[in-house]
């Protein structure tokens, strides 16, 4: 609860509305994101099934 609390509060502070990804939507995960490489993070505009989170790591091609 403490990771949502915070989140809620950096949409507040920008003035963005949260949406928050729902269980059954997919994310993408590159190679290298479950080895512990670093990862980038971004959230693209996607079709309801998707979350929209892409989880990519230098590996990715």
């Amino acid at each position: 609860m403490k990771v949502v609390q915070e989140q809620k509060q950096e949409f507040q502070k920008y003035g963005a509305t949260p949406k928050f990804p729902i269980f059954n939507q997919m994310i993408v995960i590159s190679r290298g994101v479950y080895e512990g490489l670093a990862v980038d993070a971004v959230r693209y505009p996607s079709p309801e099934h998707m979350s929209g989170w892409w989880l990519t790591t230098d590996l990715y091609r």
